[in-house]
């Protein structure tokens, strides 16, 4: 009989632990897709925050010209501090020296 007993209780314990063990994955699954889902949405909500900044930095600058504004500000620094000069200073300071050429040829002529 003690045998018996043993042998059952063991079966039992074993179907317990099986129990346990699929109801712990039919639990988990509904966690699993929650995670993956919501790993999706931020990584959605994280493009569309980037597109969102994007084309409101696109808006801002078609009324504010913010290069333009620092691009004045940072031409009024001496160089005496020390400043170097950059492509875009030397092509205007180029363009401006040949409307200025052109400019005297008009009014030569």
């Amino acid at each position: 009989m003690n045998a018996i007993t043993s042998n059952f209780s063991s079966f039992l314990l074993g179907l317990m632990l099986m129990g346990f063990f699929v109801i712990g994955i039919i639990i988990s699954i509904p966690f699993i897709f929650l995670v993956v889902s919501s790993m999706l949405v931020a990584s959605f909500s994280i493009t569309a925050v980037f597109a969102v900044n994007r084309r409101v930095y696109s808006i801002v600058n078609d009324y504010f010209p913010i290069r333009d504004i620092l691009v004045y500000f940072a031409d009024r620094i001496p160089p005496s501090v020390g400043r170097v000069e950059v492509s875009h200073q030397k092509q205007r300071k180029d363009y401006e020296a040949r409307l200025k050429a052109e400019q005297e040829e008009l009014k030569n002529m």
